[in-house]
């Protein structure tokens, strides 16, 4: 669509706010009846109606200057292009490395050490790519940016990776972790394959492996650490020692711990007597049993296994010879 002769672009630009005002205006009094807000809209249709129609009287280069009909042609001089500066994604690295930084103030101090670094790196590289565009002499720095990244990308590896692993399920950590291993491996066997990669690919790869590994970090860390079972030696079952000789038991009285896995070595001393040994929740034998051993003649050993009851004074005693009896205490 043509633009207007009449209108010159400064009041294109006000006359339709003045328009939208008026609009919006309307529209808010209607739906408030806010003599407030309609006077300030009213003022804003005022402002801008004025400002355009000023604007609309002073035009540019609107009549041309006049040449006499025997002058020279105008001289063209060639120019040379210049382009503008660019800081390429170097404002992106430096926006990553503020992230880290201020993130180190809340989980720790490591990210703000990789953030610091990442600082570093950014202004040197952003100075020499600005250096680059004014002054048109390139400044490789490759040789430096190649190890500088590949120590980032391992150092990002070891630390967020660990981040990601313990945040993930541990199903999922296992995949995680292979896959990262099979990409690694991978990406090895491709630059070993093609040495003619260029360099600033490989930097771009490292570059974009380390981000990666740095936002999966800080969103798992954010997530943060699921419950962690810690797997240790099974703990030996508690363990006492009961001795049958001479149709009586050699102690009266028997501790053990509550609500755990138990023990009870017993020996029958007595040359075919059978004895064994039974608990009861109770004075005696009339009481619900708790636990009954299987009789066992001697001479013989056994080892009683079982889970000892909640706290409390036991009745213990031998079924074939209940006079041979005693107390179990359980704390």
């Amino acid at each position: 669509m043509a633009k207007s002769a009449v209108l010159t672009p400064p009041s294109r630009i006000f006359l339709p706010i003045s328009g939208a005002s008026l609009l919006l205006g309307m529209v808010y009094g209607a739906f408030t009846g806010d003599w407030l807000g309609i006077s300030l809209y009213l003022l804003l249709v005022g402002i801008a109606g004025f400002a355009g129609t000023v604007v609309a009287g002073f035009r540019v280069n609107e009549v041309a200057p006049w040449v006499a009909p025997d002058a020279d042609p105008p001289a063209y001089h060639a120019v040379t292009p210049v382009p503008l500066p660019a800081g390429g994604a170097w404002s992106f690295t430096a926006a990553l490395a503020v992230t880290l930084v201020l993130l180190g103030l809340v989980i720790g101090p490591l990210p703000a050490y990789f953030g610091l670094g990442l600082g570093f790196v950014t202004v040197g590289g952003w100075l020499a790519r600005v250096s680059a565009d004014t002054t048109g002499r390139q400044i490789n720095l490759l040789p430096i940016g190649i190890p500088v990244l590949g120590l980032f990308c391992i150092a990002s590896l070891m630390f967020f990776m660990s981040r990601i692993l313990l945040a993930v399920p541990e199903q999922a950590s296992t995949l995680i972790a292979l896959t990262v291993a099979v990409s690694i491996l991978a990406l090895a066997t491709l630059l070993a394959l093609r040495p003619t990669i260029s360099a600033r690919t490989m930097v771009s790869v490292l570059g974009v492996a380390g981000i990666l590994m740095i936002v999966g970090g800080l969103v798992a860390a954010t997530a943060g650490e699921r419950k962690i079972e810690h797997h240790g030696e099974v703990a030996e079952a508690a363990a006492a020692t009961l001795v049958a000789k001479n149709i009586a038991f050699d102690h009266k009285e028997l501790s053990l711990p509550a609500n755990t896995e138990v023990d009870v070595d017993f020996k029958n001393a007595d040359k075919g007597i059978p004895h064994n040994v039974a608990i009861y929740a109770g004075a005696d034998s009339t009481a619900p049993v708790v636990f009954k051993g299987d009789i066992l003649a001697g001479p013989a050993e056994t080892k009683y296994h079982f889970t000892s009851p909640p706290p409390g004074d036991y009745h213990f005693q031998c079924d074939v010879h209940p006079n041979m009896s005693g107390t179990v205490k359980v704390a």
